[in-house]
């Protein structure tokens, strides 16, 4: 049986190291979602309504550490 010699054996296993590290990266990326909500019966208090859209960015599987935005809102007096 052939001997690899030390330097082609430590070729092969940072190699292998490298393949095993950016399979794990690719794997471990998780996905922005964006959820777009409307706002058209949310009232401020009995009087002020506001309109407008919301959007909420999160990554997957992390709903409640995501963050908001909202959009095109505005306010207006009722009654």
């Amino acid at each position: 049986m052939k001997q690899i010699p030390g330097t082609m054996r430590n070729w092969i296993i940072r190699a292998t190291a490298f393949a095993w590290l950016a399979a794990i990266m690719s794997v471990g990326t998780a996905q922005t979602n964006t959820v777009s909500y409307t706002l058209d019966n949310i009232f401020l208090n009995s009087t002020q309504q506001m309109t407008g859209t919301f959007e909420w960015n999160y990554d997957e599987g992390n709903f409640e550490n995501g963050s908001g935005l909202f959009r095109a809102c505005s306010k207006s007096i009722t009654g």
